[in-house]
């Protein structure tokens, strides 16, 4: 049987480890809403979609971006170089 001190010491345990518990909900709710009011999205499957949605447009703007820029210095490097 149990002893009146070791019950107590595992109640705190418990205690303790449901205030971990509901901190770690709290979080989770709190960035939960912070993703749906900045990115518009309610599920992480969105998120990560929306993520590599992102990631693309991004990688895509730098490509037409250098694509541009060494338009530019073919047309004009001589006046940059002078």
């Amino acid at each position: 049987m149990i002893s009146v001190k070791e019950f107590e010491r595992l109640q705190r345990l418990v205690e303790a480890k449901q205030r971990e518990a509901d901190q770690a909900e709290g979080a989770y709710k709190q960035l939960m809403g912070r993703l749906k009011d900045e990115f518009g999205c309610t599920t992480l499957k969105e998120a990560k979609a929306k993520l590599s949605k992102m990631e693309q447009q991004v990688q895509d703007q730098s490509a037409a971006f250098d694509k541009a820029y060494a338009a530019f210095v073919a047309e004009h490097g001589e006046e940059i170089n002078a």
